[in-house]
């Protein structure tokens, strides 16, 4: 099955939005996508690309690959870095960049995942709902001072660019996938350790009560 027949009516959608400025986007973004599609991939496709954010700017189009066993959903890059999708508080998925520069996924209003630029990677962000900075850890380590809902911590990538995400119990942590890209996985408590591929990483708590992920 071709992939294009999965996205049409996605990107349709995203074009009558004004997030695809133009046809001639919309051929470019397809024009790239393989030829086979599975029907594994397609189910996948059609319960993701109708969930997901519309972030979807000319400037960054996802191109989708693959569904993987652990509940990770990858995006191959388009034109800069690598994508990955987390899961919103209503159960749909946003799609954001994670290379280093670019974008990182950041918790905004209530659960709810959005994408801010951030200039480089020990940078701070603002949230609409509170300020949150980056504090050096010990080993390299970067974290987020905890807010009322829950802590939240910074990984390095193969890269050297941060990733933030929640690591309260029931959460999620970032975990690297293919090259530099991160993914999204659950883990049961707070003080799960996470494998990488290129090495294990322990999640231990900081003196301020958020948890920081060390290796081992």
């Amino acid at each position: 099955m071709h992939l294009w027949a999965c996205t049409v009516r996605p990107i349709a959608v995203y074009l009558r939005a004004g997030i695809l400025g133009s046809i001639e986007e919309y051929q470019q973004f397809t024009s790239s996508m393989p030829l086979e599609f599975s029907e594994e991939h397609f189910q996948f496709a059609r319960a993701i690309l109708n969930n997901c954010s519309p972030r979807i700017t000319s400037t960054y189009q996802y191109m989708l690959v693959s569904s993987k066993s652990i509940g990770a959903y990858s995006y191959a890059p388009y034109s800069v870095g690598a994508y990955s999708c987390v899961p919103n508080s209503v159960g749909a998925y946003s799609c954001v960049p994670n290379s280093v520069g670019a974008y990182s996924s950041v918790p905004y209003l209530v659960g709810a995942y959005s994408s801010v630029p951030y200039s480089v990677a020990y940078s701070c962000v603002q949230f609409s709902v509170g300020a949150y900075s980056y504090a050096p850890y010990s080993v390299g380590a970067y974290s987020y001072a905890p807010y009322s809902v829950g802590a939240y911590s910074c990984v390095p990538n193969s890269v050297e660019a941060y990733s933030c995400v929640p690591n309260s119990v029931g959460a999620y942590s970032s975990v690297p996938y293919l090259v530099g890209a991160y993914s999204s996985v659950p883990y049961s408590v707070a003080y799960s350790c996470v494998q990488f591929s290129v090495g294990a990483y322990n999640c231990v708590p900081n003196s301020v009560g958020a948890y920081s992920c060390v290796p081992n």
